[in-house]
């Protein structure tokens, strides 16, 4: 079972999710200005979502993932598995509509408790 730590901090509206202790060299990956994904560079696993202006984010229908596509292509492929893997999806919504030409995705607001669970 995974642990995940949840904290958010009123002053600064940031959301920050840790699936794992951080470690030297994890990769950043700047999906937005206000969406930051930690990755393990060993296992390609998860290790942090950190969310700037999580209450303002929360309140938008989508949000594109501008970053995502200066991405190498085999990279943008990666990240978006790791967007809809099981941890990542109980707080992202990847949406890939035909209409989306860009990738974007929407916050979900989960029952903390529950996560707590996973």
């Amino acid at each position: 079972m995974i642990e995940i730590t949840i904290s958010y901090d009123h002053e600064s509206d940031m959301l920050e999710v840790l699936f794992e202790k951080p470690i030297a060299g994890e990769r950043a990956f700047e999906l937005s200005f206000d969406i930051i994904l930690f990755v393990n560079p060993h296992t390609g696993k998860p290790i942090n979502l950190t969310i700037l202006d999580y209450k303002r984010l929360l309140k938008m229908d989508k949000i594109p993932l501008e970053n995502l596509k200066t991405m190498p292509i085999s990279q943008q492929r990666k990240i978006r598995r790791l967007l809809s893997s099981e941890l990542l999806s109980n707080f992202l919504e990847l949406l890939n509509g035909p209409r989306l030409k860009k990738n974007h995705v929407r916050l979900l607001n989960p029952e903390f408790r529950q996560l707590l669970a996973v």
